[in-house]
């Protein structure tokens, strides 16, 4: 747990290192406006817990294919202090096929197969504070819901609702940093962002964090557009019943920005 921690929370901390001189781009009026979207083409991994002790207590991890995803920002900054509201618009995905060992009604420890499809989006509000010219603080809170649709058989066993859906929400309080740091005198800037909530609530869990990181290099088209490129993580730690998994979603992001 310690090592995914760091491993995300990293890069907030090696931006506001690198970000120690002014961007020469910087827009210079009292506030501004700006509208942003990425495109993150991302694999989404998901764990699906068996608590039952008679089938050996397990958590089985599914992964994706890569999916693209938007994410549409709307900021508002007033001299040093900003409003951001984001979302990550719903997606499909389409799980990897799995089985495991359950307990039926009808015929105790079965193995079963489960074909799984999933929907998911998110919504994201900070509000952030630039201490530096280039280095802000922020505080947010996120919400997510995820939907399964899961089709399951097993030989023998004729199941009287084989397809259900489940749905999980979770929110969180984050505290974050962003930072940028221009490349010379370019037009080029490395960035970083990342935030960390401490606990997750959803119904069932006992323990769980929440922690996310973008880093990568910006291009100032002029004072008011950039087009940016990274890579983002987001992990959502679980513990339940003695058990631990996690949410991962990674992948290359690409973005824009217009600044009014």
């Amino acid at each position: 747990m310690k090592l995914l921690k760091q491993a995300v929370l990293l890069p907030i901390f090696a931006s506001a290192i690198l970000a120690s001189s002014t961007c020469v781009f910087a827009e210079q009026k009292d506030w501004t406006v700006t509208l942003g979207l990425k495109l993150w083409a991302n694999n989404w991994e998901a764990p699906f817990f068996n608590p039952a002790p008679a089938t050996g207590r397990n958590v089985i991890s599914t992964p994706t294919g890569t999916e693209l995803a938007a994410l549409p920002t709307l900021t508002l900054k007033v001299k040093e202090f900003f409003l951001n509201v984001g979302t990550f618009t719903k997606t499909s995905y389409r799980i990897q096929t799995f089985s495991d060992l359950v307990i039926l009604p009808c015929c105790g420890p079965t193995t079963v197969t489960r074909a799984v499809s999933a929907k998911r989006s998110e919504n994201d509000i900070n509000i952030g504070w630039y201490f530096h010219p280039q280095v802000a603080a922020t505080i947010g809170y996120k919400d997510m819901k995820q939907e399964f649709t899961i089709t399951q058989s097993a030989p023998g066993v004729v199941f009287f609702t084989p397809t259900f859906t489940e749905t999980l929400k979770f929110k969180a309080w984050t505290l974050g940093l962003q930072g940028s740091a221009q490349i010379g005198d370019s037009r080029f800037f490395l960035y970083g962002s990342g935030a960390y909530g401490p606990k997750v609530k959803l119904s069932g869990f006992e323990s769980s964090w929440y922690a996310t990181s973008d880093v990568g290099v910006a291009y100032a088209v002029s004072n008011s557009a950039s087009l940016t490129a990274g890579y983002k993580t987001q992990i959502i730690h679980l513990e339940t019943a003695g058990l631990t998994g996690r949410d991962l979603t990674s992948g290359l992001i690409v973005g824009a920005n217009w600044t009014f």
